[in-house]
This record gives C-alpha cells, sequence and structure tokens, in this order.
C-alpha cells in the first residue's frame, strides 16, 4: 500500500522511499458534554455527550463518535513521538469559540465560530450549519473526561525532486492516513529523532 501510494497514479509520482517504520502517535480522547435547543414545534434544551479523538503532534480532530471508541493496554515496542500538543490547549480553544458563539449575533461571526468548534468536534456539520443559517441552538459544551492515548501508524518518508513527505497507514485499520500523512510531514525530524532513540536503547 505504502509503496503503490509512492508511485502515485499511474505510476507517475515517483516517490522514492528512504525510511520506513513503525510509530505510536501520541493523542488523547475527550468526553464533551454538549447542551443545544432541539425540537421542531416545542424546542428545550437537550444534553448530548460526543466523543473526540485529537492526535497530539498538531492537535488536529482525527475521529468524533457518539458511543465510547474503544480503548486496549498495549504493549509499546517500538517509536514513539513526544506529545506537543496538551488537551488544556484543545480545552482552551473550545471554551473560546463555545463563549463566542454565544456572544455574537452576526451571521458571519455565528458561521465563524460553529465552523471552529465543527472542526474540534463539539458541533457536527448539520449542527454548526443551522447555528450560521437559522439561529441560535448552541447553549454549552462542557470537557467532561479525559484519556491519553497511542495509536500505531506504519510510516513511510519519501522524497522526490529534494522534496520529502511522510505516507502513514494506520495500524488498526491497516487505511491509507492522509491526514496523518500531512501532519508528520510537518515533523519529519521528530520521526527521525524518535528512531533514532529507539534504536540507541536496544543496543
Amino acid at each position: 500500500m505504502i509503496a503503490k501510494e509512492a508511485r502515485g497514479t499511474l505510476g507517475l509520482g515517483n516517490e522514492q522511499i528512504v525510511r520506513e517504520a513503525l510509530i505510536w502517535v501520541p493523542g488523547f480522547i475527550q468526553t464533551i458534554g454538549v447542551s443545544r435547543l432541539e425540537g421542531r414545534i416545542k424546542k428545550s434544551v437537550r444534553h448530548h455527550t460526543v466523543w473526540t479523538r485529537y492526535e497530539a503532534i498538531a492537535g488536529t480532530l482525527t475521529e468524533r463518535r457518539l458511543d465510547a471508541p474503544p480503548v486496549e493496554r498495549v504493549a509499546i515496542d517500538s517509536a514513539m513521538l513526544p506529545a506537543a500538543v496538551t488537551p488544556r490547549v484543545i480545552e482552551q480553544k473550545i471554551r473560546k469559540a463555545a463563549d463566542c458563539l454565544l456572544e455574537v449575533r452576526q451571521k458571519s461571526a455565528r458561521a465563524n465560530h460553529a465552523a471552529a468548534l465543527q472542526r474540534l468536534g463539539v458541533l457536527d456539520e448539520r449542527a454548526a450549519n443551522a447555528e450560521s443559517e437559522i439561529g441560535s441552538f448552541f447553549r454549552s459544551a462542557e470537557i467532561n473526561a479525559t484519556e491519553h492515548i497511542v495509536t500505531p501508524f506504519y510510516v513511510a518518508i519519501t522524497e522526490r525532486k529534494g522534496q520529502h513527505r511522510v505516507i502513514a497507514v494506520d495500524g488498526h485499520s491497516g487505511r491509507l492516513s492522509p491526514g496523518i500523512g500531512r501532519v508528520l510531514t510537518g515533523h519529519i525530524t521528530h520521526i527521525n529523532d524518535a528512531l533514532t532513540r529507539h534504536q540507541a536503547s536496544r543496543t
């Protein structure tokens, strides 16, 4: 799969794989309580729980669910990248976007803050669009729990015409992860450092 991705469509990519490895990417899962005004005829405030997963390298959302994701304990025998983003950073972003959404009335401003909450996983696309197009339904978002996790990825550092990028394959699903690949492309030095430290620890 990695070799096929490096070749590109019709083999026109022709990237050279310069390094391959299994690495563990840190992240965290947050349990978020969300309150919104809902109901077709008689509206009332309803409470929902969402689970959001973020990678802790750049802090991007990687999954949003309405049920608790499965988590298991594992023995780590491969290189692990150091976390660069803490849960507190995401919590602050959520609080800021939520507070701003509650304060503003201008349509364009509401759209911006609703989109921020969507990117953070607090609102889904339909709820975010409703905030900007119809009216004010959002009431609150509270972080109820945080769990630190690590996720395995098979990665390849490729090179073409002096440019490097990372191809990442999720170690659980076996699928390409373009989002993680883009994040790791900006942190290739960290990958090489982590692999070097891991190799040194085994000698």
